[in-house]
């Protein structure tokens, strides 16, 4: 099982030579509703409560369950940690501990919402129309980490990534008309070239070939150090619309426009211990002494979309609330925009190139959302609430925004056949409670599940199939093959890549119009592995003989957000 989750996290990895993936569409499909300091500071467990404009996402029949109009502004900051250590081969012990920081500030929510009074005209006592803005997704994290390493080089990976490759093409061929832009990026400068008079074999900066054994391999001990960072939001600007039943029954409705920014960076470094063990030296000479290298990747997302979500709030008995809400799927327009680049210093000299930008455009449908919750009341002292929402992954759709232009519907098989068959139900379970001591403080806490969608399959003796996955990515399989792979899977399981949520929080309300609350919040994700790059050493079955380097991480994300409101 492990192996899988370090094949999986070099697939986020790969997206920069694969491009669109399961992951990304779980990344930008998934919600991790913020809002208000209170309903954070509550779990966002507030399906059934109402009544907050942190609330409206999650069920628009909230805005109905205030009996007043208020504006509300949420200023926030961000935190995202991380405790990583390395492994020079998957597999071995793990040493050179590090820990990483990384803060954003960003604003989870803003809006307002008008009450008017109806004269209890046909049943209906009041009804509400606002205008909100809440960020729905956060996704902020970084990993640092790196070691000795004197079995494999990043340099030597790519080099075999690129063998076959003509060396005339990579060296002067169009980035617009060659799919793999690691390798020349890689070959133009200079972390690989060829060797031996060949013209489509490669060996990394960091590799000497032996002539009479035939064997390359790392010239010598390396540091290598590995950095991601990812940043940016998903928000929802909400127009919604709620009405009050003679405060029995609230129903409520949104037209929410979705915006997604999310960008995606990491590089790997390389430093020679011993220059002298990275000697080159040139038919003409020329003597060459490598010192160090880097490799970097960014990749940056826009998006927008429009969706339908409509819910009620039922008031059975004094206290007690039930309520539910659907979200239609949201065909979001996306933007993506990626580049390479690499450098290699020398001792002597150093030489470096740049990848064009490369810009695509295609579409994501994301899924259904229903959420269910209840919600109890103890007089004016506090509630208790609990939440249940699901979402199927698997429904999720690449496809063309511009049929011709940019691609067509096919180029996304691959993908989507992944889709399918890799991803699941996702089950998020909300819990909160509110106590008020007196009538003007509150006291929140909150608890948050989300179970991972993601589902890993098992052959015939009952071996993990993940290699698999870059073949369905790529679209690598025809249509007939990938069938007769489907059929011989015995069985799936759900991978435990779940996540948990705790949140604290204060409020104070005044006798008039002003309130404020102060929210705490903690995510906790389970260990992420991930391969620095491809294995490249096998036997000749082509089995792996020595793994690439790992990286064990613990991620959490920590938020502190204050809500400043007024009542009108």
């Amino acid at each position: 099982m492990k192996r899988f989750i370090i094949i999986t996290a070099l697939c986020l990895v790969g997206q920069a030579l694969w491009g669109q993936t399961y992951y990304d569409a779980e990344t930008l499909g998934e919600n991790t509703y913020y809002g208000t300091a209170r309903s954070i500071a509550m779990g966002n467990a507030m399906t059934a409560v109402g009544g907050d404009l942190g609330s409206i996402g999650i069920n628009p029949a909230g805005s109905a369950v205030a009996g007043y109009s208020q504006f509300t502004i949420t200023p926030a900051i961000s935190i995202a940690t991380s405790k990583s250590s390395y492994s020079p081969v998957a597999g071995s012990p793990y040493t050179d501990n590090y820990n990483d920081r990384y803060t954003r500030f960003s604003m989870p929510n803003f809006g307002v919402s008008i009450n008017f009074k109806t004269s209890n005209l046909s049943g209906i006592k009041n009804f509400t129309i606002g205008l909100v803005g809440n960020s729905t997704n956060n996704f902020m994290s970084t990993i640092y980490g790196g070691g000795m390493n004197s079995h494999t080089t990043m340099a030597g990976a790519y080099a075999v990534g690129a063998d076959g490759y003509e060396s005339s093409v990579l060296d002067g061929g169009n980035y617009n008309n060659f799919n793999d832009w690691r390798s020349m990026v890689a070959f133009r400068s200079g972390l690989i070239s060829t060797y031996g008079g060949k013209t489509n074999e490669y060996i990394g900066v960091t590799e000497k070939h032996d002539p009479v054994s035939g064997q390359t391999g790392i010239a010598g001990p390396i540091d290598q150090y590995y950095g991601q960072r990812t940043y940016g939001s998903k928000y929802d600007y909400l127009f919604n619309f709620g009405m009050n039943f003679n405060d029995v029954f609230y129903l409520g409705g949104n037209l929410g426009i979705t915006g997604v920014n999310y960008q995606y960076d990491y590089y790997i470094k390389e430093y020679a211990q011993n220059p002298d063990d990275f000697t080159i030296e040139y038919a003409d000479g020329t003597i060459l002494k490598f010192d160090n290298s880097r490799y970097q990747y960014s990749l940056s997302n826009k998006a927008s979309g429009v969706y339908l979500k409509g819910g009620f709030i039922w008031k059975p008995t004094e206290g007690l609330r039930i309520g539910a809400a659907i979200q239609t799927p949201t065909v979001i327009d996306i933007t993506e925009e990626n580049q390479h680049a690499a450098q290699v210093h020398y001792l002597e000299e150093s030489s470096s190139e740049k990848s064009n930008i490369n810009e695509w455009h295609y579409r994501l449908r994301t899924p259904w959302r229903w959420n269910a919750g209840i919600a109890y009341t103890f007089g004016g002292f506090g509630m208790v609430s609990a939440d249940y929402e699901m979402a199927d992954y698997k429904s999720m759709k690449y496809k063309t925004d511009m049929e011709g232009s940019y691609g067509s519907n096919s180029d996304y098989d691959g993908v989507n056949r992944a889709i399918e068959l890799f991803g699941g139900l996702q089950q998020t379970v909300r819990l909160g409670a509110e106590f008020k001591p007196t009538p003007e403080f509150s006291v929140r806490a909150g608890y948050n599940f989300f179970s991972n969608p993601e589902t890993v399959m098992y052959d015939a003796v009952g071996a993990v199939t993940a290699v698999t996955y870059q073949d369905v990515y790529n679209g690598d399989m025809s249509n007939s093959e990938f069938y007769a792979w489907e059929n011989s899977l015995s069985g799936k399981e759900k991978l435990s890549r779940n996540r948990h949520m705790v949140s604290l929080g204060i409020g104070w309300s005044s006798k008039g119009s002003f309130f404020a609350d102060l929210t705490g919040r903690m995510t906790a994700f389970n260990n992420n592995y991930l391969s620095l790059y491809e294995d490249y050493i096998t036997d000749a079955s082509g089995n792996v003989t020595t793994y690439s380097p790992e990286i064990l991480s613990t991620p959490k994300l920590w938020d502190v957000v204050l809500t400043l409101g007024w009542r009108f």
